[in-house]
């Protein structure tokens, strides 16, 4: 099993303040266990929370591919 951060969100972590960034890092490193929640009609796509940003991932085989970081509010789920 390898988790793979895209590039998109890579660049949304770093911008984080350093408390966000280490929660949002440790649970993205701890999937697929955690908070984790499948994301209806949306296919093979997940999502994570680390204090108060989400993380969304989808697997590809072995692999759990982490394609965007969002804070969490009244618009973070749609059109996921």
């Amino acid at each position: 099993m390898n988790i793979i951060v895209l590039e998109q969100a890579e660049k949304i972590i770093d911008n984080l303040e350093k408390q966000d960034k280490k929660r949002i890092l440790k649970a993205i490193a701890n999937i697929p266990n955690g908070d984790i929640k499948f994301i209806k009609n949306s296919g093979n796509r997940y999502r994570v929370r680390g204090g108060n940003y989400r993380a969304f991932y989808f697997k590809d085989g072995d692999n759990y591919v982490v394609y965007n970081v969002l804070k969490r509010n009244e618009k973070t789920y749609k059109m996921r």
